[in-house]
């Protein structure tokens, strides 16, 4: 999803806690969280609406980020680890686009034919568990289980 302009900066999120770091990195998330912003409503516009289309393509979008050279964990969830202070500068961006991201997984419940807010927040723990799983695990093995998962959440929601 980053892509290699990205990538270069991605060790940055991990470092000291400076304020000028802090501006750089909380910078950097949010060019990231552009990026994934745009993967996201992608996936769901080729997917016309079918939750199932949205989920396969959110899987391998997940998939190819875990699978990509440098990969080294979500960078949301690195910096939030780095930065836990609420209101820096960090967080906030972090926040906003965990934000995002929960109401995106709303829409793509909706359009499931869930209105639950509940599968919104498993859908984000899923994706969170595939990133942490990308990284420490099998990467080749995180879109088809993120799949199958995000399936069984929404099968048991109907």
């Amino acid at each position: 999803m980053a892509g290699p302009v990205l990538q270069q900066w991605h060790d940055d999120i991990r470092s000291p806690l400076d304020s000028v770091h802090a501006s750089r990195t909380a910078g950097v998330l949010e060019l990231w969280a552009e990026v994934e912003r745009e993967v996201i409503l992608g996936a769901s516009s080729a997917a016309g609406g079918d939750a199932d289309v949205a989920l396969q393509l959110l899987s391998e979008a997940v998939s190819r980020e875990v699978r990509s050279p440098g990969f080294r964990g979500c960078p949301f969830i690195n910096a939030s680890a780095a930065h836990p202070e609420p209101g820096h500068p960090v967080r906030v961006v972090v926040d906003a686009h965990r934000r995002w991201l929960l109401a995106a997984f709303e829409e793509l419940a909706v359009s499931a034919g869930i209105r639950s807010s509940t599968v919104a927040e498993e859908l984000m723990m899923l994706r969170d568990g595939a990133m942490v799983s990308g990284y420490l695990g099998n990467a080749d093995g995180v879109g088809p289980a993120l799949l199958s998962a995000g399936r069984a959440v929404i099968a048991r929601s109907r």
